[in-house]
């Protein structure tokens, strides 16, 4: 089964490029823009990264993330988050909330992959 990575981000373009940057890895990307259906997803199949945007209507992805790390299922998927509140405050307090990475907008694909491979290396799921 290929290795599945949630990216829940209400601005289509972002998660596009999201998508585009991940897939030439082999990856199985899931897009949803919401955090609600970021939960039903996880909850349908718990995927093996998530990447969250913090602003997003209705859910945030504080309370998804929050929602995420209750559940048995979910508990130990690595969450990132990709977000524009930037600023070491805002990082300090996403890695206090149980965020395992935290990325600011604009963000340099290169990065960004080397940071999902990191996680995913970090969890134990390869690349099928």
């Amino acid at each position: 089964m290929k290795t599945t990575i949630l990216v829940a981000d209400d601005d289509e373009a972002v998660s596009v490029i999201v998508a585009c940057a991940l897939k030439p890895d082999g990856y199985e990307i899931v897009r949803v823009p919401t955090g609600a259906e970021a939960l039903s997803a996880a909850a349908l199949r718990a995927p093996d990264l998530v990447i969250l945007d913090v602003r997003m209507p209705g859910l945030t992805g504080w309370e998804v993330l929050a929602s995420l790390r209750e559940s048995a299922a979910t508990r130990a998927v690595p969450v990132m988050m990709l977000t524009g509140c930037g600023g070491a405050e805002n990082i300090v307090d996403g890695i206090g909330r149980g965020a395992d990475d935290y990325v600011t907008k604009p963000f340099a694909m290169d990065e960004l992959r080397a940071r999902v491979s990191g996680l995913l290396r970090r969890r134990g799921a390869a690349v099928e």
